[in-house]
């Protein structure tokens, strides 16, 4: 049954859903996985997706895409194409460059620094909901302005800056040239937040009206999401790059420049911060959990954010239904026959990577997401010599399969990685792999294919972390802290909680004592059969209650509809 499904069939053939249809949602987002459903499955290491997007939030992104495309909700996205992406893919057939009804290039004028680029964008059609990506990669613009929108999240700050302003001043732009009214405009994150600004300067246009009051109308239509509380992920410029950059629009819209500085202005500071420019322009604010939201609160206190707590995708993630049906659940022995034909799949592929023939018999344990300092990648590496000793147990062995990249300007993380690799070297050859080239299908294929999903974040520091619901769904057991949504479950019921102090010395204690103790016993057919029930209560717990509809739902209620009311 379709947990949701009557409530969206009541909405849409509410009021509230015919004035979305005249003037749907845009959605704005730096990054988004997008990939082809239409294809079977890659497998690991097989893109189907279009490889523009970084990490989780470009994954969250693509899965509120295909939730709105299945449930018909008029929504449509707005991001960045990267050229450098050339890693061509079956995915990036379903792209369109956008033309005109001659089969014109449709392209956009935004003012920059001293003068005037062209925008231009590809479109991606899921399911009738449009997603469009800009690119000043075009032939209007000299080698400098077609580098702007190259390569995704660079180092180079005014790079950064500039991609920002294409964003959200383009995208309006393109909207308005493709007859597209938005009635709200949710800012994903802030790297979007330069579109309030444009959003201002078309109500003064349109209006006739001075500053102030174009700014508190623009506000009314906009919400935002936040999704990291750490300063790395929360754009930060000098006042002066953003003044120098955007003195050309200010120009045109007949605002002093420090106007628009100072909306985004750090206090008692000459910084000029993305976040903080969203939270003074946004109606309403959501943080990506119940425990992010109310931690955000104590970091920016007189903006307060409501908690819409992630959810997933079923149908993007969903490993064992059957025939894509994610409410299945059928014979309990079924979920265990699933898990091990994707372990067979996912080891395979590690015998193709790493050339390592682990027996499937074997507790196979994951941990794969972005490398990054917060998220404690090396904290099970501790104590190579026990961990080495729990692994090779020749009564209960255990393998590790690690997988994740950083950020190619993270100095530290970078580091980490190489570290990490040099241990499964050195120390563990023939008890755990490294995967290279972490992307949406190895992450799919490492959710579901694991018996054990490892999660280690410094509690307060992931606002999320929805790595632990794919693998829920998928049947895989979690060791982890309670940090992110897992604040709102029992995790015992559905895995085993870290501590914050020592996660590394935790799991290796459990893993020893406890873990492999029920993973074998309820291999022997154990008459409780825990680690089946743990498997049944994560699938249920994640269908119900952290799905991408739930999310959906949430938002049309909590962010949309009291806008257009």
């Amino acid at each position: 049954m379709d947990v949701f499904g009557q409530w969206f069939n009541d909405f849409n053939s509410s009021d509230s859903y015919r004035k979305f249809q005249l003037r749907p949602v845009a959605y704005f987002c730096a990054e988004f996985c997008l990939y082809d459903r239409n294809t079977p499955e890659a497998g690991p290491g097989m893109r189907r997706d279009l490889s523009i997007y970084a990490g989780g939030l470009g994954i969250l992104a693509g899965d509120v895409i295909r939730e709105a495309a299945d449930r018909h909700f008029p929504l449509v996205g707005v991001g960045l194409f990267y050229s450098d992406s050339k890693d061509l893919n079956i995915a990036q057939r379903r792209l369109k460059i956008v033309l005109d009804r001659h089969r014109n290039l449709i392209t956009v004028e935004i003012p920059l620094q001293d003068r005037r680029i062209s925008v231009a964008a590809y479109v991606w059609q899921e399911k009738g909901i449009p997603v469009y990506l800009l690119t000043t990669d075009i032939d209007l613009n000299d080698s400098r302005d077609r580098a702007i929108t190259s390569s995704i999240y660079p180092g180079d700050k005014e790079k950064r800056l500039q991609q920002e302003i294409v964003l959200g001043l383009g995208g309006l732009r393109l909207l308005e040239i493709l007859g597209i009214h938005p009635a709200v405009y949710h800012l994903n994150e802030g790297h979007s937040a330069l579109l309030a600004i444009e959003i201002i300067r078309h109500e003064i246009e349109e209006r006739l009206i001075p500053f102030d009051e174009a700014r508190d109308l623009a506000k009314r239509r906009v919400v935002f999401t936040n999704h990291t509380l750490l300063p790395v992920g929360n754009d930060v410029f000098p006042n002066d790059l953003v003044a120098a950059n955007l003195i050309k629009f200010n120009a045109e819209m007949a605002v002093p420049v420090n106007e628009i500085v100072k909306l985004g202005l750090v206090q008692e500071s000459n910084l000029f911060s993305m976040t903080m420019l969203s939270l003074r322009l946004a109606q309403t604010a959501n943080g990506v959990s119940q425990f992010h939201a109310g931690k955000a609160i104590e970091i920016w206190p007189d903006h307060p954010m409501i908690g819409i707590t992630n959810g997933i995708h079923l149908e993007t993630w969903d490993r064992v239904g059957i025939d894509g049906d994610p409410d299945w659940f059928g014979q309990e022995s079924d979920i265990r026959d699933r898990h091990k034909e994707n372990k067979r799949k996912l080891l395979n592929y590690v015998e193709k990577v790493a050339g390592q023939k682990w027996n499937p018999e074997w507790l196979l344990a994951g941990w794969g997401r972005r490398i990054v300092g917060y998220k404690r990648p090396g904290a099970i590496f501790q104590d190579i010599d026990r961990l080495a000793a729990i692994l090779r147990d020749e009564n209960r062995p255990a393998r590790l399969v690690i997988s994740g990249i950083p950020h190619p300007a993270d100095e530290e993380g970078q580091k980490q990685l190489l570290e990490i690799m040099e241990i499964i070297r050195t120390k563990l050859p023939d008890a755990a792999c490294y995967l290279p080239g972490y992307n949406f299908e190895i992450g799919g294929s490492m959710v579901s294919g694991c018996d054990l999903w490892l999660n280690t974040p410094v509690i307060g520091f992931e606002a999320c972390g929805t790595s632990t619901m794919k693998a829920m769904l998928n049947g895989t057991l979690l060791a982890t802290t309670r940090d992110g949504w897992l604040s709102e479950i029992e995790i015992n019921r559905v895995g085993w909680e870290l501590g914050d102090a020592n996660p590394g010395a935790d799991f290796m204690d459990l893993l020893d004592k406890e873990i492999k103790s029920q993973y074998y016993s309820d291999k022997k057919s154990d008459p409780e059969e825990k680690w089946l029930q743990k498997m049944l209560a994560g699938r249920e717990t994640i269908v119900n209650k952290y799905s991408a509809s739930r999310m959906l739902k949430e938002y049309i209620e909590k962010l949309y509809s009291p806008i257009i009311n």
